[in-house]
């Protein structure tokens, strides 16, 4: 027996009650065969729309219809449910659509539409046993991804199967049967007819798989790649310099990897993919055989975010992704480098939030060389000073009022004596951050300012011992001196 939500269940029931044959079918059964939660529910059966909207309509439940492939959305208990009659479908002349839909009558006619057989699959209202016709069980067992009755047919009705047969067997850990990969291999052009929305959409969950970088080759030795990603391509065989004894496009693939190790972020792992696409525009070799790529984070960033634009991503996401590229390059001397200098580093990428995540990118991009340190110790005392002055609370930039607020409070004008009262405010702050707000500090003003310097400076003595206890702390997690 499968775990089914109480909504589908219902929904199911709903249909039987009217003698309406229906069926859970599609990933949602695959995803329950081997024991992964479904993250979308469907059903088919042998009602049509009108019928399937107008049952649920009448049962107090929302319902909607508004497309072309006979899908009526259902809302129970706040859960989506597609339910769409068995049909079956014309030629798809665009590789995109079918020409024509046309209602069929059984559950078998409606299964050998659908593209890979661990996607046709049917489970009834009994939840007993799943109706399998086509041997995806089997194939589940096998882990392979295998098209339904002939490849080649499947992949010219709807060339975006090119792309979710890459995209399946990226998620699941699968290889893809070789039939099926043969005739994708043969069809890879076709994909230049999907639109770019749907294209964007299983690329990002490629992207977002536990390991994106198989995805990405497999999409390389499939073909496909070439008419998604040709500037990505562009790195193969394109040697570099140094350390690095990959060419372009492995190094940016490896940067993914690593990338996705530690971070769950579309941006950054696009960020990381990208970072050095800009490298091959860039490159030049002088008379002495010395290789460079002089400004080639802002080639990277500039296709980066055609790329990005080609495929429709959100603005935001192209931005940060450009932004990413163009600055992974930042430099940093631990010698030189002052706490008002990180400060400027922090305002001029964005903020703390965003170089953690440049960050990021940059431990992908040194873990992908590969180079003797991946983690060395000047990027180490970066983290450390980026963290101490982002989070230093002891700075009276940190106070909400100033210091002319503290001259017209307290009526004083020397210089040393606001200094004073601004540290003996700070050490109370750092001791109950609650105490931050205008009204407090100004009210606690006219009471420090009956107190004596030699009282007041004792206060500051506070900020001094927190501070050095703060910055051991912060030294011993990144191992810095």
């Amino acid at each position: 027996m499968y775990e089914i939500p109480k909504a589908v269940n219902k929904a199911l029931m709903l249909l039987k009650k009217v003698k309406h044959e229906s069926y859970i079918v599609g990933g949602c059964v695959r995803d329950l065969v081997i024991g992964r939660e479904p993250k979308d529910w469907d059903i088919t059966t042998l009602a049509k729309p009108d019928q399937i909207l107008a049952l649920f309509e009448s049962a107090g439940r929302k319902a909607f219809y508004e497309n072309d492939f006979g899908t009526v959305t259902v809302i129970i208990d706040e859960l989506p449910i597609e339910i769409t009659p068995f049909r079956k479908e014309g030629k798809y002349s665009d590789k995109r659509r079918p020409d024509e839909i046309t209602w069929a009558n059984t559950l078998e006619e409606d299964l050998a539409r659908r593209d890979f057989t661990i996607n046709a699959m049917a489970l009834s209202s009994g939840n007993s046993a799943v109706i399998d016709i086509f041997g995806g069980k089997d194939d589940l067992k096998k882990k392979i991804v295998r098209a339904v009755g002939v490849a080649n047919e499947r992949f010219n009705e709807d060339a975006l199967r090119l792309l979710r047969a890459c995209r399946i067997a990226i998620e699941l850990g699968f290889t893809i049967e070789e039939n099926t990969r043969n005739a994708i291999i043969l069809n890879a052009h076709h994909i230049q007819a999907i639109a770019s929305e749907r294209i964007r959409d299983e690329f990002s969950r490629i992207i977002l798989a536990q390991n994106p970088e198989q995805g990405i080759l497999l999409l390389k030795d499939v073909g496909v790649l070439n008419y998604m990603l040709p500037e990505l391509l562009e790195g193969e065989g394109v040697t570099q310099r140094g350390p690095h004894r990959f060419d372009i496009f492995r190094h940016n693939l490896f940067s993914l990897k690593w990338a996705a190790k530690e971070s769950d972020s579309l941006v950054v792992r696009l960020s990381a993919l990208f970072h050095d696409i800009g490298k091959v525009k860039t490159r030049q070799v002088s008379q002495d055989g010395k290789i460079t790529f002089y400004d080639h984070p802002k080639a990277g960033a500039q296709i980066a975010h055609a790329i990005l634009t080609r495929l429709h991503f959100p603005h935001k996401v192209i931005q940060d992704v450009a932004h990413l590229v163009y600055h992974h390059m930042f430099y940093y001397d631990v010698g030189k480098v002052t706490p008002s200098g990180v400060r400027r580093l922090l305002l001029r990428v964005g903020g703390k939030e965003v170089f953690d995540n440049l960050l990021i990118v940059r431990r992908a991009d040194r873990r992908a060389t590969p180079v003797p340190k991946t983690h060395p110790y000047r990027l180490r005392h970066l983290e450390y000073m980026v963290e101490k002055v982002a989070t230093d609370p002891l700075s009276r930039f940190q106070l909400v009022i100033n210091g002319e607020d503290i001259k017209n409070e307290a009526n004083v004008s020397e210089g040393p004596r606001v200094g004073l009262l601004i540290n003996a405010l700070l050490a109370e702050v750092l001791i109950d951050p609650k105490k931050n707000t205008r009204e407090q500090l100004l009210s606690r003003v006219k009471e420090l300012t009956l107190q004596k310097d030699e009282e007041l400076k004792e206060k500051a003595h506070i900020i001094f011992e927190r501070t050095q206890e703060r910055d051991q702390l912060l030294k011993s997690r990144h191992y810095v001196k």
